[in-house]
Parts: C-alpha cells; structure tokens; sequence
C-alpha cells in the first residue's frame, strides 16, 4: 500500500496566506501531520494553505480544518475516552471513544481510517480558567482496516512542541509484463517541512506487492534536511503478479518520523517464451554455401550458423530456435551436436547418423545473445543442413513488431493419421489434413501443431516435407528415409486455414517411393490468452544414459518394459511441465519403437522413436512430466541401450511465482483435443 505525509498548520478561528516557498514558521505551532499507506504525502501549513480552522465544540473535542488552494478542505479531529480529559499521557485508541478509548481521526479525500488499534500520545495540553482547551501536542499512531494500512501523524495547536514531515508524490508505473524487468526507474523526491531538521536513515519497500519493486538509487539515507532541502530515492517495478499492484515506499528518520510514498503499478501478460512460426525456409546448406559455409564438416570441426536476423527471425531478444537438422553423404558414423554460440559443448547428440545415409532431426536450441549457434561434428565428414521453422522471444520486448506469439499445450498423444488403414502414399502425392476443434474461437486461436512423423515400408529412398499446406509445397525436408526403414521424426508445424477456416497441415511425400505415413498428435500451439506452457532455454546437458547407469537404470531399457526417470532439480523449476530434448536408442539388439509419456498416466498407443537393431537412432522430443517431476520410458522389443539429452522446458504459464492459483482463475483453460481429424489425399 501507500502512505502520505501530510502537514496542516492551523491556527484558532484564523485565516492566513499561502506562502510562496517553503520556510520554517515560529512557535506557537499549528500543524497537523499525516502518514498513511494509501495516500501521497503532502504538507499543509502557513506556508502551503489559503486558509486554516480551529476549534473545539464540547469538552476536549477538538476539530481542525484546512483549506488547500484547490478549495479541498481536511479536518483532523482528537476526542478523549468518554468521560475524561486529555492529560499529557498515551491512550490506546480504537474504532471510537468509550471509557477506555480515545480516538483521532482525519477527514478529507483518501485520507480516512476504520481504526483496529493503535495509541494516541498527549505531549502539551493548555487550557483556559474556564477548563477549555488552549494548546495541545500529540502524536498518533493506528493500524487502519479495509486494506488502508497504518496512519500516524502529529496534531499541534498553538503549541511550543514542534514537528516535522515529508512532502512526496505517488509513482505511478506504466503497465509492464510480468517477470520481466526491472522496468525503467521512476525517481521519486521528498522535501523536509516544518520546525526542525529530518535525518532519513533507512528507507525500503512495504506493503501487498512489496516483490514488485526494488529501490536503486537512495539519495536521501545519511543526509541532514533542512526545511525545504529535498532528497530523491529511485525505484524500479518487476511485476509478480497480474493485474493492479501497489506497495510503499517506507522512509524512516532518525527522530522517528515515518513517511510512505506510494507506488502503484500494473502486471499484463508476458510474451515471454512464446513461439513464432515461420515459413520453413532453409538456412543451412554446405553443399551449396547457403549459411556461409560451401563443403562438408570434417571430423571434430565446428560452425558457427547466425540465425539472428536471417529470414524473419529478429537479431535480439530470441531465446531459442526450431531446426530440422539433416545430415547427408556422411562419410562415417557420427553425431551432431547444436548448441548456443556463447556456451561451451555438451557431450550431448542433436543428430546420430550413419555412413552413406541421409538423416533428419528436430533440434531445438538456445541461441547465443548475438543470434547464433554453433554445430560441432564428431567424426567422419558429413554435408549439414538447417531448416528454420520458428523462433521462441526471451521477453515482450518484440510484442509490438512480432506479436504476443504462441504458447503450447500438452495433449495425451493421439494417433491423427495412419496410411496403413487405407494405401501408401504415392509418389510426389500431397496429403492435406484438416484438424478441426469445432470451436470458432478455439479454431481461430491455433497457430501450429506439434506431431510426431513416422515413415515406415518405403519402396524406395526418399523424404517427406510437412508444412502449413498452404501454396506450393517448400523446398525443405522433414524427414528423410532409406528403402524399407522404419523412421519417425518430430515436427512443429505452422497450420494454415482452408476455405472453410478450419486448421491445416500439408504433407509432401517428395520422392519416388511408396510410403506409408503415420502422425501422432503432440501438442498445439494456440494463442488463446489462457493458461499455457512457455519455452526456457537451458543449457544442453544429459540426464539419462542407461549405458552408464546415469538416470538410475543400467544397462539398457529391456524387452516390453517401463521405465521411470526424474528431472534433474538443476534442469527444473517449480513451474516445468516438460522437458525438450533428444531421446537416442543405441544398438538395440532388436528392431523397436519407443514411447515417451508422463508418469500418473496410461501409456499412450504411439512411437516417439522408431529403432532398427545395430543402429544408433535420436528423435526429438517433448516429454512431459508427472507431478513427482518424472517421465516413462517405454522399450518396445529387445534391449535398448538409451540416452536423453535436455535442451530446454516448457513452463506453466502464468507462473506460479506470479501467483499463478490466483492468476489462473482470470485466465481460460480450454480442452485443446481437436474433435475431428480429416485427411484429404489429393
């Protein structure tokens, strides 16, 4: 909350002129300070009002009134406990007077207090031969209900005791995204007024929203103000919670006057970890130059691939890239690793290949502060190529030349598409596929799908290009296949819209083969504004390799069995659901599939990875977890050796260190299971 220090100088039945410039004013003294946690700190006296009030109805009730230069008028008002009179003392004060209780009040716009408890100390009481009061000091201090906080302040009437106060302003901060910050700083000034010196000692943030807030630059602590000498304290807003935030700028002095300054702000929703589509294009190509770099990758080299600012993607603020990685002509077995430009290499692999073959993997990946990545080959040579398919922002900053983006989420992975239950696909024929959620609105906000493509009893080698099935097929691959190989690889594909507005894909088998196709359904990506899951990069690392026994299994995942594995506490925070990485099989002793799949649930009927025995075979993946913060693995035949590389997380959103139980319920969550799935071979 916020506070306010406010000053009146008020004399009995009298009127006096607004002074031109603060200036201390002489005994008798006629004040009245304020400071309270809801409202700006002012100072009210000889030199600051048009006119000022005093008086005393009945007994020791005393009422003071000022009138400000825009005509607002304040009253403080200070009453014994029923039956008594003041005395110099400390009375305990409440919602009321009664026998026990005295009270002290003020009244004026944002300055009212439901008192729960506080005191009221007597300093100075005059009074006349008749018994009335002619002079009084004191000083309150109360605990207000209804959010108001605390109010404290000093009344003096024609008194000998003097006092003193700040005069301030409230911060108001623009609206700002939460969890990114700190915004820019707003300097805040406060000015010393009344009788004597004020000797700020310490000043911090207070209140509901006190986390949203930081102070910066303290000007004030350590100084000697005089009347009129002023101070500044600068503080920045990073906003932990959605919507209306306030809190208190708290300044205490060595004398014991506290002021509060309020700050008042605004958390919006985050772009934060959002991700943008793009039309596949490709990036990288040595066999051609493109990427800038013409010839194979030799043995143990590394390139560096700029992906800032190349075809749409924006030179700062990304956080990480989508790339459909392909190896080709490579000369021996090997692996790829992909990692951010300004980090050391993991011993982790993007991409397993082997001699003569042309493979295909999905990479996501931190990219480095200046836009890039670095691939590293471990041996043999091999021609690399990039496809880009999206980018992920690492703050709002890009929200207004980009857009808000897209968030994701999970779904029980269904199988949408399976060629087998009908004919191949031919060769060079498109298949188009309408995934329609029967929901103008749901169907509106999706903007690109997450599916896990498999090719299986090819005729022939080949590749398939998934793409928003809008136009002309793109010159890109998505997975490449040998003759008679079962393969699959991840996707995260722009959807477009047909005729009828309902979301689609395309798929290109672009080759000479009869190909069985099949699609398993991951997740979605949707701009809703509800509940979702975001992107945050980490760096690459393994945490599961049962040849070793890293994860807790060794040697290899066995023949139709299950295993579980946790998340590293180091990979996590409170708000992962899921992990992005590389799940790799190496050398099963028998053809087989794997399936990845949260803990708590049923094993889903698809494959994240299909194996041939003797190979070594990686496929992207997003695993999500279970509330112990664990995944299932599934080996389907044989031994499986297998490894799991992590290279970033998706995040509840809004998080939790937001307030997300609160912050959730203003946000919709939708069932993002599409309804009905409907291939169109053309």
């Amino acid at each position: 909350m916020t506070a306010a220090a406010l000053v009146l100088c008020l004399g009995a039945a009298a009127t006096t002129p607004a002074a031109a410039a603060a200036a201390a004013v002489g005994a008798p003294y006629n004040a009245f300070t304020v400071n309270q946690t809801t409202s700006v700190p002012v100072v009210l006296d000889s030199t600051t009002t048009t006119s000022m009030e005093a008086g005393n109805s009945w007994g020791d009730d005393l009422r003071l009134t000022a009138t400000l230069a825009d005509g607002t008028r304040m009253a403080v008002s200070a009453l014994p406990p029923v039956g008594q009179r003041f005395t110099p003392g400390t009375y305990a004060v409440g919602n009321g007077i009664d026998s026990t209780h005295a009270a002290a009040s003020v009244d004026g716009p944002t300055y009212t207090c439901s008192t729960t408890g506080g005191v009221l100390t007597v300093l100075e009481v005059g009074r006349s031969d008749e018994g009335r009061i002619t002079s009084f000091a004191g000083d309150f201090d109360q605990s207000c209900d209804y959010g108001v906080g605390r109010q404290s302040g000093q009344i003096r009437w024609n008194s000998a005791v003097g006092y003193a106060g700040f005069r301030g302003a409230r911060a108001q901060f623009p609206a700002q995204p939460i969890l990114e910050g700190p915004g820019t700083p707003i300097t805040l000034s406060v000015t010393a007024l009344g009788t004597h010196p004020l000797s700020p000692t310490s000043a911090h943030i207070s209140g509901d929203s006190l986390g949203s807030f930081a102070i910066k630059v303290d000007t004030c602590a350590g100084r000697t103000l005089q009347t009129g000498d002023s101070c500044t304290i600068s503080v920045a807003m990073t906003p932990m919670a959605f919507g209306p935030i306030s809190a208190s700028l708290e300044l205490s002095t060595a004398d014991g006057v506290t002021t509060y300054l309020p700050l008042d702000g605004t958390g919006e929703a985050s772009s934060r970890g959002t991700l943008h589509p793009v039309e596949a294009q490709r990036v990288l190509d040595t066999r051609r130059g493109t990427g800038g770099r013409l010839g194979p990758l030799g043995a143990g080299q590394t390139m560096t691939l700029a992906v800032g600012g190349v075809g749409g993607i924006p030179p700062t603020n990304v956080a990480g890239v989508v790339l459909n990685m392909t190896v080709t002509q490579p000369s021996a077995s090997g692996y790829l690793t992909v990692y951010p430009a300004d980090r050391p290499r993991a011993v982790v692999s993007s991409l397993n290949f082997q001699p003569g073959k042309t493979v295909a993997n999905l990479v996501t990946v931190p990219v480095s502060a200046d836009g890039k990545v670095k691939i590293t080959n471990s041996s043999g040579s091999t021609h690399v190529i990039a496809d880009l398919l999206g980018f992920y922002t690492s703050s709002s900053a890009l929200a207004a030349s980009v857009g808000t983006g897209s968030q994701y989420q999970t779904l029980t992975p269904r199988r949408i598409f399976d060629s087998r239950q009908f004919q191949p696909l031919h060769p060079q024929e498109v298949l188009r596929i309408d995934v329609d959620w029967f929901h103008p609105e749901l169907n509106a906000a999706v903007t690109g799908i997450v599916v896990n493509l498999t090719a299986t009893s090819p005729d022939a080698p080949g590749y398939l290009t998934v793409w928003d099935g809008a136009g002309r097929v793109p010159a890109t691959s998505t997975l490449n296949f040998a003759s008679r190989e079962t393969v699959a690889n991840l996707a995260v594909v722009r959807l477009s819209r047909g005729a009828n507005g309902v979301p689609m894909i395309g798929i290109a088998n672009s080759s000479g083969a009869y190909v069985h196709v099949l699609v398993d359904l991951v997740g979605v990506y949707e701009q809703s504004g509800g509940t979702g899951l975001r992107y945050r990069g980490v760096s690459p690392r393994r945490i599961v390799d049962t040849r070793s026994g890293l994860g807790g299994v060794s040697p290899a995942l066995p023949s139709q069995g299950t295993r579980s594995f946790t998340a590293p506490a180091t990979t996590m925070t409170q708000d992962t659901v899921a992990l992005i990485g590389n799940l790799t099989a190496a050398k099963p002793t028998a053809s087989t599939y794997l399936t990845a799949w949260s803990t708590g649930t049923s094993r889903p009927d698809v494959s994240t990875l299909n194996a041939g025995a003797g190979t070594i075979v990686a496929n992207a993946v997003m695993a999500p977890l279970g509330s112990d913060a664990r995944f299932n693995l599934y080996n389907n035949r044989g031994s499986t050796p297998t490894l799991v590389d992590v290279m970033g997380t998706m995040e509840f959103y809004p998080p939790r260190s937001a307030g997300s139980t609160a912050a959730s319920q203003q946000l919709h969550t939708y069932d993002w299971t599409p309804w009905l799935v409907t291939p169109r071979r053309l």
